[in-house]
């Protein structure tokens, strides 16, 4: 066998001769460490300029951003296509313009309140007027302005007239509608949807007052002021009552009422002590004889003169009101009734009519003289007023010759 093995020393390899490394400032890195800033530089080699590569990206997204933030804000400031459905927006009182801007933008009118209320720093628009505009959805900033810059519109409405002398009830005692209720329910002349049944129970049930109503007295006859009215859309029953009560009101405490006592015991020198609730009876009671202004005092005088002397005031308008029609038979007139002003001196319980205005004034401002008598006279609704019986006679005849009485 052949040894192969060789006991020979092991060929020297050459080596590089050794140099002597340069100093070094810094320990060699730890890679258990994070590296420093320097650390890091120096791994990566010689710097290179790439500041300028870096500068140019941010540039480019700025204007890129820029570009998008335009387009945004011009799509809020004119959306395209056509506005949207109409939608109502009601500004209360006081309403400042950044609430306005949310208003319009919780209605769906514009998209960006914020985008909105700037814009109208720019333009200058705003300071708007309260109340109810019908604008558009996904309308141009400009179209919404010019809406708002137009000022509200009217909220639909519906509208009745109550005429003077007309009545609550049908007739005294019987919670039957009268000429004012069946006007306010009227197909052709008042407000249709309203419900009669509302209506009655507002005006027998206490619930609505008017400052002139004695404690007891719970109807509302004569206290619904003749007028014309607004009901809006979404109001009722309860709403026109109301109104009409409220009326009353002002207008009876402009016409003095409320100091009918005093007065009508001024004019009539302490003879007739009334209550502002009478001076409303006698208002009722004018405006259902009366059909001359010029004449409504000179019936007030003559009512207060009657009352003054215990005298029965005669009116057979108060005893219409208990019948529920004309007094036109010796039966009828003979009714037993409070309100058989024949029979019975004094006003009647309550009033019979709803009283104007001028009624109202004219009871408690009644014209000096000492008439006890009125007679119809002609066609036009002028009377003959009397002092005496006897020419009461004579002008009684002349209107029965008239063919008149």
């Amino acid at each position: 066998m052949t040894d192969t093995t060789d006991d020979s020393p092991p060929p020297a390899y050459a080596q590089d001769e050794p140099t002597t490394a340069a100093p070094v400032d810094e320990a060699p890195p730890r890679w258990d460490e994070p590296l420093t800033r320097r650390e890091a530089r120096a791994l990566a080699g010689p710097r290179h300029r790439r500041w300028p590569a870096v500068l140019a990206s941010f540039a480019l997204l700025a204007v890129v951003g820029i570009g998008a933030a335009g387009f945004y804000v011009s799509r809020q400031i004119d959306p395209p296509g056509e506005a949207g459905a109409e939608v109502e927006v009601i500004i209360p009182e006081g309403t400042g313009t950044q609430a306005i801007a949310d208003q319009l933008a919780a209605a769906g009118v514009i998209t960006d309140a914020r985008i909105f209320t700037a814009y109208l720093k720019v333009t200058g628009d705003g300071n708007w007027l309260a109340g109810r505009y019908l604008l558009r959805e996904d309308s141009s900033f400009d179209e919404a302005i010019a809406v708002l810059d137009a000022g509200p519109g009217e909220i639909p409405y519906d509208q009745v007239t109550v005429p003077e002398g007309y009545t609550v009830f049908a007739n005294a005692g019987l919670p039957a509608p009268g000429t004012v209720v069946q006007r306010l329910v009227d197909p052709d002349n008042g407000i249709p949807r309203l419900n009669q049944q509302r209506i009655m129970e507002l005006l027998l049930g206490g619930t609505v007052r008017s400052q002139f109503q004695p404690q007891g007295v719970n109807n509302l006859e004569g206290f619904l002021f003749p007028d014309t009215y607004r009901l809006e859309e979404d109001e009722g029953a309860p709403a026109i009552v109301n109104q009409m009560v409220q009326r009353f009101d002002q207008i009876a405490t402009e016409a003095g009422i409320g100091d009918a006592t005093g007065r009508i015991n001024q004019a009539t020198g302490g003879a007739v002590q009334i209550t502002p609730y009478q001076a409303v009876i006698v208002a009722s009671l004018i405006e259902r004889e009366a059909a001359v202004p010029e004449e409504r005092a000179k019936m007030a005088r003559v009512i207060y003169n009657r009352l003054a002397q215990g005298i029965p005031l005669g009116i057979d308008a108060s005893l219409n009101y208990a019948l529920g029609h004309p007094a036109t038979t010796e039966s009828d007139l003979a009714t037993d009734s409070p309100y058989n002003l024949r029979e019975v001196a004094g006003l009647p319980p309550t009033p019979i009519s709803v009283p104007g205005r001028a009624s109202l004034q004219a009871a408690v401002a009644p014209a000096a003289g000492e008439w006890l008598y009125y007679v119809l006279a002609d066609e036009a609704g002028h009377h003959t007023f009397t002092n005496t019986y006897d020419e009461f006679l004579e002008a009684k005849a002349r209107c029965q010759e008239a063919g008149l009485c």
